[in-house]
């Protein structure tokens, strides 16, 4: 059986703020202000979530090796 859901696991904002160690707040403020730092979401109605690419790239922007 195929997974209907081509965008893999999907985060609300408490989970985010969890794995992240940061406060939701940031995530709103973030949105509210269409920072370029801001992670990617889908909106379903009311309703946001994050999927597990938007966190993967989120991460990998900010990541910084040795030498740099």
């Amino acid at each position: 059986m195929s997974n209907p859901n081509h965008y893999g696991l999907l985060f609300d904002t408490k989970d985010v703020a969890e794995l992240l160690n940061i406060f939701q707040s940031m995530l709103a403020n973030d949105r509210s202000r269409k920072s370029k730092d801001m992670i990617d979401y889908i909106k379903i109605g009311r309703c946001l979530r994050y999927t597990e690419e938007a966190l993967t790239s989120y991460l990998q922007n900010r990541r910084i090796t040795a030498g740099e």
